[in-house]
C-alpha cells in the first residue's frame, strides 16, 4: 500500500471534516495505471526521462519516485532509470539533491553525492542556493534538506537548516505578510534593507513539505506548525476557478505541476497532524485539487505531455499497489493500456531508442531445464568485460532457486514446475550494465524406479528359472 494512500486513510478515519472525493477509487487507479504506462513508454533507451532542457536529472529522479508511489519496486524501467541516474552529471544543487535522494533511497551508492551536497551549502546560513556556495534560496534549500530524509542519510545540522527555512517567513525583513515563501529572500543570504520578493506556489509548497517532517517531537526545540499553517492558508487564497494552482500570477487556470505540489504539501502536513491541513476548508480544496488532476489527465495518460508533471501527479494521487501478474514492474492495467501481455515479462522493449545508452539488451535464451527436487547449479552468462554484480530486473526465478548477486550463480532445488521468464542485469567493472532476457523450465519429477541390487537381480532370475522349470514339468506330466 502506498504511503500517501495510508495517509489518506488515517486522515479520513480521524478527521470528521474529511470529504469524499468526486473521483472514485477505480477511476483514480485507472488514472495511475495510465500515467505509469505513459511514463514507461516515454523512457529513453539509455534509461532517462526528458522534460524541459537541462532537467533530465530532476525529471528522471522525480519519475522514479512517481513509479515508487504507484507501488512499483521492480522492473526494467526502474532499473534502467537508476542506472542512468547513477552515471549522470548533476550541475545544480537542485539536480544534485534529487540525484542523491533517489539513489540513496533505493540502495545505490550515494555517500559521495551527499558529501558533495553538504559542501555545496552557503555555510553562514546552513542553507543552499542554486549552485555551490550561492546564497540561500528557495526552493533549493528545502529540496536539498528533504534529500537527506528521503535517503535516510545523516545530516548533523538539521536544526540550523529548519531554522533557515522557517525564518524565511518569520524573521524581520524577510517575512512575507501573506505567509508564503518567495524564491529568494535577500536577508537569508546576508543582504539587508532589500524588499522581500513576492510569495510563490512552488517555494511555498516545497517549504511546507520539508518543514512538515520536523513537526513537534521530531526535533527538540522546534515547532514549525505556525509557519506551515501560514503557508497553507496563503495557498488556499490562490485557488483558481478550475480548483487548480499555478505559480503564474497572470494565469487564470491551474497547472498540473503546481496543483500536484499543493496536494503533496497538504497531505504531508496532514500526516504530521497539522491542524490547518486537517481543517475543513483545506480538506475541501485538497479533494477538489485531486479531482481536478484526475479530470485534466490526457487520454494518453500524461499531464500536459510532460514527464515531470506526470510523475509528480502520479506521486500525489492516492492508491494501493496495482496488480502485476508477471512481476515486470508494469501493472496489469498499464500493460492492457499499452497493448502488452500482462502474463509475460516483455516490457523491456517499451523504452524509446536513444544514443549513448549505458544499458545493452540481449535476446532471450533458454538457460536450462531441470525437474522438481533435482539439484541445480547454473551460471548466468554475460558478454565481455568483468562482471561485478548480478541482479534480477523483472520476473522471478523458479521457487527454490537463488541467485548469488556477486557471482551470478543460480543454485538450489526447484519446487514448482513451469516456465519462468525473467530479465537480469550484469554490472561490469567499467560501470556499464547489460541486461539479458532469460527463461528456465522446471519439469515435474520423473517417475522413480527403485534401484535393484545385484543380489536381488540374481534372486529374481532364479525365481523366474524355477517358475519356468515347474511349468515345463506340469506340461510334460499332462502329455503322459
Amino acid at each position: 500500500m502506498s504511503r500517501l494512500y495510508v495517509i489518506a486513510l488515517i486522515i479520513a478515519a480521524a478527521n470528521p471534516n474529511w470529504v469524499a472525493l468526486a473521483a472514485t477509487q477505480p477511476q483514480i487507479d485507472t488514472a495511475r495505471s495510465h500515467a505509469l504506462a505513459w511514463l514507461i513508454s516515454h523512457q529513453q533507451g539509455d534509461g532517462h526521462w526528458q522534460s524541459a532542457p537541462r532537467l533530465d536529472v530532476q525529471t528522471t529522479a522525480t519519475t522514479l519516485l512517481g513509479i515508487e508511489a504507484a507501488g512499483v519496486t521492480v522492473g526494467y524501467a526502474r532499473h534502467a532509470g537508476l542506472s542512468w541516474l547513477g552515471n549522470a552529471h548533476a550541475g545544480s544543487v537542485d539536480a544534485l539533491a534529487r540525484q542523491a535522494a533517489v539513489l540513496g533511497r533505493f540502495g545505490r551508492e550515494s555517500d559521495a553525492l551527499f558529501a558533495k551536497l553538504t559542501e555545496a551549502r552557503f555555510e553562514p546560513r546552513k542553507g543552499w542556493g542554486a549552485y555551490a556556495g550561492y546564497g540561500v534560496s528557495q526552493p533549493d534549500t528545502p529540496v536539498a534538506f528533504e534529500a537527506y530524509r528521503l535517503a535516510n542519510a545523516t545530516y548533523a545540522d538539521a536544526g540550523f537548516t529548519v531554522g533557515v527555512i522557517a525564518n524565511l517567513v518569520s524573521s524581520g525583513g524577510t517575512r512575507n505578510a501573506d505567509g508564503g515563501w518567495p524564491y529568494e529572500a535577500p536577508e537569508s543570504s546576508g543582504m539587508t534593507g532589500l524588499k522581500p520578493a513576492p510569495s510563490r506556489v512552488i517555494p511555498t509548497t516545497l517549504s511546507i513539505i520539508s518543514l512538515a517532517r520536523w513537526l513537534p517531537g521530531a526535533l527538540p526545540g522546534f515547532n514549525t506548525n505556525t509557519q506551515i499553517s501560514a503557508g497553507i492558508n496563503w495557498l488556499l487564497t490562490l485557488t483558481e476557478a478550475d480548483n487548480g494552482y499555478t505559480d503564474d500570477p497572470a494565469a487564470t487556470a491551474g497547472s498540473p505541476y503546481e496543483t500536484a505540489l499543493f496536494v503533496l504539501a497538504v497531505r504531508t502536513a496532514a500526516a504530521g497532524g497539522n491542524s490547518t491541513a486537517l481543517g475543513a476548508p483545506t480538506v475541501t480544496k485538497l479533494n477538489s485539487a485531486i479531482d481536478r488532476l484526475i479530470a485534466t489527465q490526457g487520454v494518453d495518460g500524461a499531464w500536459s505531455g510532460d514527464a515531470y508533471a506526470t510523475a509528480l501527479a502520479l506521486q500525489s494521487v492516492p492508491g494501493v499497489a496495482l496488480p502485476d501478474t508477471d512481476v515486470d514492474g508494469v501493472p496489469d492495467e498499464s500493460e492492457t493500456f499499452l497493448g502488452t501481455n500482462p502474463n509475460l515479462a516483455d516490457t523491456k522493449y517499451l523504452a524509446r531508442s536513444s544514443s549513448g545508452a549505458v544499458i545493452s539488451i540481449h535476446d532471450a535464451e533458454l538457460l536450462t531445464s531441470s525437474s522438481i527436487g533435482s539439484a541445480f547449479s547454473q551460471q548466468l552468462p554475460s558478454q565481455g568485460g568483468t562482471p561485478v554484480a548480478y541482479a534480477l530486473v523483472t520476473g522471478l526465478l523458479p521457487a527454490g532457486l537463488f541467485l548469488n548477486s556477486a557471482t551470478g550463480l543460480v543454485t538450489g532445488q526447484g519446487t514448482t514446475s513451469g516456465t519462468f521468464n525473467f530479465i537480469y542485469a550484469v554490472t561490469k567493472s567499467d560501470g556499464t550494465i547489460e541486461t539479458h532476457a532469460a527463461s528456465m523450465v522446471i519439469a515435474e519429477s520423473p517417475i522413480q524406479v527403485p534401484a535393484v541390487p545385484l543380489w536381488g537381480l540374481g534372486l529374481l532370475a532364479s525365481l523366474l528359472l524355477m517358475c519356468g522349470l515347474s511349468a515345463q514339468r506340469r506340461k510334460s506330466s499332462r502329455s503322459c
